[in-house]
């Protein structure tokens, strides 16, 4: 049974015009629900549990939206730019891309994972320090807001979570 808060969430991605193209339906994954959806543009997400995208407005011409959880993106071509904004990140895609963003609005830190592609992150908060990070494969951002500091790492494809490794195959 949905809960009230995942229907007003399904609600205003709706009402926001148009902004999911298809709707691929729910499968588990383990203990933990995963859903594919297919924004207008081409680009595929992938959302884990409770996680939520919705349009920014101007979707789909701004080609951007806001997340809250565990996404993956399989973002397409276009020829703007895809925004992705989370409370404490915000992304710029500029060409296709695949990339695990973990955004979790209740946590102090958030991760991007670019699985191939490339992507500029940048502290969607205000901050001293906004030298922004450009990711490419294997490369990740974190971002801690409690103590205000963004990193830079690398990562293998064996360190994505298993959810994320079946969603790609």
């Amino acid at each position: 049974m949905m809960r009230r808060r995942e229907l007003l969430s399904l609600t205003v991605v709706g009402a926001a015009g148009l902004a999911i193209a298809s709707y691929a339906g729910f499968r588990y994954v383990g203990e933990h629900r995963v859903r594919q959806v297919a924004l207008q543009d081409g680009t595929v997400v992938v959302l884990r549990g409770r996680s939520v995208i919705a349009p920014v407005a101007g979707f789909p011409q701004k080609r951007a939206v806001h997340v809250n959880g565990e996404v993956l993106f399989e973002v397409a071509s276009g020829e703007a730019p895809m925004m992705v904004t989370s409370r404490l990140l915000r992304l710029t895609v500029t060409g296709p891309s695949k990339f695990l963003l973990m955004a979790d609005a209740t946590q102090s830190g958030e991760q991007v994972q670019v699985i191939s592609g490339a992507l500029t992150a940048e502290k969607n908060y205000a901050s001293p320090y906004t030298a922004p990070d450009h990711l490419r494969d294997g490369e990740m951002s974190m971002v801690n807001i409690s103590i205000d500091l963004m990193e830079k790492e690398h990562f293998t494809l064996t360190e994505l979570p298993p959810w994320v490794a079946r969603a790609l195959q």
